[in-house]
């Protein structure tokens, strides 16, 4: 556990890596390290992801006082050349103490990360498993899922206390009241008020694609039964074009925003949204977080519960077969009537 002696240091240094989801599912870990060190500089050392879609942890935390600041990890260098360059950003920030907020390892890959970071000069590590067992996912055998990421992570971070899952705030972004005009002023000027649904085909693994010819023939399904809605696409600026070409099908108004907004807007406009459509994603997990309900399309990249969207009101759809292409048309539209009928109901 946490002692007094480890709450009063003055600087601490959060390992974490990911981009946009990964960081989501990480909030309720970062209030919590907040919560068990108040009064300490808290550093995360962090990477900035190659791929063009993921977007750097800083850029979802801004604004939220859960970090101080940011350390760029050196990927692509050397083993060596990375404890060379780490070692000295520890000695020269006197860090002595690290929160090891990272995804599930292995024992042996536990072992490494520990002697690497040893090497590097940290003297007490936070959440690091030596054992065989280590922070993999648990089985719930009543509901057939694994447990979550949000959940997994907390058990890793169990020394320093509980957390409250009757709390919604935990996953909120604490957005802007700036963040939150901008998308109100985008929803009176382009989409005129109307009731609006956002999509987003983005995803950073090909695994994780459903495939042009669905998304289409889903569109075009559902675009005659809900001309009253507006249909937006948010997403990186690469994801333009195939949004257009989506958004063409579309019978009534739509507004491509590809490429437009920060992260942080992304989400200003999601919570106002009806639901979200959309792949297992970073996207997603801002609709999630803001309490927007999320038609979700998994892949079989991950185990089924692993990384679906916090909260109980989303849709998820898991590949009845070995790829996300058995997901059907059909399957995807049916869920989409549910989660607009759920929602029409509440109204």
């Amino acid at each position: 556990m946490v002692t007094t002696a480890d709450q009063e240091v003055e600087s601490l240094l959060i390992f974490r890596l990911g981009s946009v989801g990964d960081t989501v599912v990480a909030l309720p870990g970062f209030r919590l390290i907040k919560q068990a060190f108040p009064n300490a500089k808290r550093v995360v050392l962090t990477n900035k992801p190659v791929n063009h879609q993921a977007c750097a942890l800083e850029l979802i935390l801004d604004n939220m006082d859960l970090a101080d600041s940011f350390i760029d990890y050196p990927c692509h260098v050397s083993l060596l050349q990375k404890i060379f360059l780490l070692r000295k950003i520890i000695k020269e920030n006197h860090f002595t103490k690290m929160i090891y907020f990272h995804q599930s390892r292995s024992w042996l890959q536990a072992w490494r990360d520990y002697l690497f970071f040893k090497f590097c000069g940290i003297k007490k590590i936070i959440g690091l498993s030596l054992f065989q067992h280590g922070f993999q996912y648990r089985f719930d055998r009543k509901t057939n899922l694994y447990e979550s990421e949000y959940q997994r992570l907390a058990r890793q971070l169990k020394a320093l206390g509980q957390i409250d899952w009757t709390d919604k705030s935990i996953t909120e972004l604490a957005l802007t009241e700036d963040e939150l005009k901008k998308a109100r002023d985008i929803i009176e000027t382009d989409i005129q008020n109307q009731p609006f649904i956002v999509c987003s085909i983005g995803t950073k693994h090909p695994m994780k694609e459903w495939g042009e010819d669905n998304w289409k023939a889903m569109i075009q399904s559902i675009a005659k039964q809900y001309t009253n809605h507006c249909l937006v696409f948010i997403g990186v600026q690469s994801e333009y074009a195939r949004s257009e070409a989506l958004l063409s099908l579309w019978q009534g108004p739509t507004v491509n925003l590809c490429g437009k907004l920060s992260v942080r807007e992304s989400a200003a406009i999601l919570k106002y949204a009806t639901i979200f459509i959309g792949h297992d994603s970073g996207p997603m997990h801002l609709a999630a977080s803001v309490g927007t309900a999320c038609v979700a399309i998994f892949s079989r990249h991950a185990k089924p519960g692993c990384w679906y969207p916090y909260g109980s009101q989303h849709k998820i759809i898991y590949p009845p077969g070995d790829s996300i292409r058995s997901i059907t048309v059909e399957s995807v539209i049916r869920e989409i009537h549910s989660a607009l009928g759920v929602i029409a109901c509440k109204a």
